[in-house]
């Protein structure tokens, strides 16, 4: 049980017993300061046809009201499915944050949700016929997704990542530094949960731990349709980092560190054959020593000068398989070199230069 958090259930406690061919599953909605957006959140979890069904409503310890929100929400909802919502007493961070709720849960499946994207209300019966078809396999579950930003307004739909993936798959996608899966969309089948130690914490990165967990079982599940619809702002998890915010910035790469010690844990754990191992454990290692390099300590970069030393090192050094012209982009980005006062900076100094 999870002693550092307040748990209450609401909804229907009397759930159709699980079985092979109906499992309990879990649907668990992640939150952390997100009350603008948690509201649709949650009445997508409700929203959900596939029964018997748990949902588990998770906050972070927020500082505004999105718990409250979520409480209200579960105790005025009259629906078929159980509602658990739970209030971390601390923040943990992403990565314990869901190791926490796995722990909580009672489903043959977790399907994972972000507190600012809204899932589809078929989402979870297409998940579990995709599971139930495939022979219920130790597995991740991945979907396409629909982008979109504050206002509604739609960006783009996008396929899943990944098609199906076999064993070999599989092994040769461990290789890589790119996700199989838009985490957004990812189911994951219990046990790897039961199977592992808990992720380690104060990290905001869980789904590089959880890709090793899975592509290592061997077998990855995906359909194309659009099942969760991602909102896109910025600074929403993931997206928005720069040295500008040096403690943001910081926490990431600090996550990325955290993330990679917790692959060189579970790689142990797999059943992979003794040279993969050794090859992932030699990337792991490689991984953590270079992003050691872009850790912030004192001042941020605040000169132009700084900030373009900053550029070249993210091109040259950045543990990223992005090709050239991405990582050119990024570097841009995240060195902030085309904020405002430095582009205009740089374009001053062009413009004297093409003058002469």
């Amino acid at each position: 049980m999870d002693h550092h958090a307040v748990i209450r259930t609401y909804g229907n406690p009397n759930l159709p017993e699980s079985t092979p061919e109906r499992p309990l599953v879990t649907f668990a909605v992640f939150a952390y300061n997100q009350e603008k957006y948690i509201r649709e959140a949650v009445e997508g979890a409700f929203a959900q046809t596939y029964s018997p069904l748990e949902i588990i409503l998770s906050d972070d310890c927020s500082s505004d009201r999105t718990f409250e929100i979520m409480e209200q929400m579960a105790r005025e909802y009259r629906g078929p499915h159980r509602v658990v919502v739970r209030r971390g007493e601390v923040n943990l961070g992403t990565a314990a944050h869901v190791s926490a709720v796995a722990k909580l849960s009672h489903g043959s499946l977790i399907i994972v949700a972000a507190g600012d994207d809204i899932s589809k209300a078929q989402r979870s019966s297409v998940i579990v016929d995709l599971w139930l078809r495939h022979g219920r396999p130790s597995c991740c579950i991945h979907s396409g997704a629909v982008y979109f930003e504050d206002g509604g307004k739609t960006l783009k739909i996008v396929p899943a990542r990944t098609g199906n993936m076999d064993q070999t798959d599989c092994r040769k996608w461990l290789l890589k530094n790119v996700l199989p899966f838009l985490s957004p969309t990812c189911a994951y089948t219990a046990n790897l949960f039961a199977d592992y130690p808990p992720l380690i914490g104060g990290s905001i990165i869980e789904d590089g731990p959880m890709a090793l967990r899975c592509l290592a079982t061997s077998r990855m599940i995906s359909t194309n349709e659009a099942l969760v619809s991602i909102r896109k702002s910025h600074k929403t998890s993931g997206t928005g980092y720069s040295i500008s915010d040096q403690k943001r910035w910081n926490l990431l790469i600090m996550s990325r560190i955290i993330s990679s010690f917790n692959n060189l844990r579970d790689v142990e754990m797999t059943t992979l054959d003794p040279e993969l191992k050794v090859r992932l454990k030699a990337v792991y290692k490689k991984k953590i020593k270079r992003l050691s390099h872009f850790a912030l300590s004192g001042e941020r970069p605040e000169n132009y000068l700084d900030r373009l030393k900053f550029l070249f090192k993210y091109i040259i050094m950045y543990p990223t398989s992005a090709a050239f012209l991405n990582r050119c982009i990024d570097a841009a980005n995240v060195s902030g070199i085309f904020e405002a006062k430095y582009f205009n900076f740089a374009s001053s100094l062009f413009k004297k230069r093409t003058n002469t």
